[in-house]
């Protein structure tokens, strides 16, 4: 008895140009399955990218800082807003906003067309500065008043 097999010789190119479809079709699979780094109202915040929500996002802790920002080179904190204060404070018994540097300007308000500075009170001093070797406060006006 006889047996015939069937054998097929498939080419270098062949089986090469097999191999490179087989890697495109998985490579066109996994590339499918990325996600797009994003974040929506109810999704965690994603640390190193833009998080955009249409509601406020609340960090909240009974003990101590909710939120701290750090940068060696630029701000650690950078607020904006077209309509409103870009950082606000508020506090029921100390001081809603402090600023503090060991050579630089603790605090530095400026505007283009109103006040730099401002405060208001409805029982006290508006505004109250101290210095141990200085003026607690002092106004320089280019104008002359």
């Amino acid at each position: 008895m006889a047996t015939e097999t069937n054998t097929t010789r498939h080419s270098r190119r062949g089986l090469l140009a097999a191999g490179v479809a087989a890697a495109a079709a998985a490579l066109a699979a996994s590339v499918s399955r990325i996600n797009p780094a994003s974040a929506a109202d109810g999704d965690a915040v994603t640390v190193g990218s833009a998080n955009t929500g249409s509601t406020t996002t609340s960090f909240e802790t009974t003990f101590s800082t909710a939120i701290a920002g750090k940068s060696d080179t630029a701000a650690g904190v950078i607020g904006a807003s077209s309509s409103a204060a870009g950082v606000q404070g508020a506090s029921s018994s100390n001081s809603g906003v402090v600023g503090a540097s060991n050579t630089g300007t603790g605090v530095l308000g400026t505007s283009s067309s109103s006040f730099g500075v401002a405060g208001s009170s409805t029982d006290g001093d508006g505004v109250t500065g101290t210095s141990s070797t200085s003026a607690g406060v002092a106004g320089v006006s280019d104008s002359g008043n």
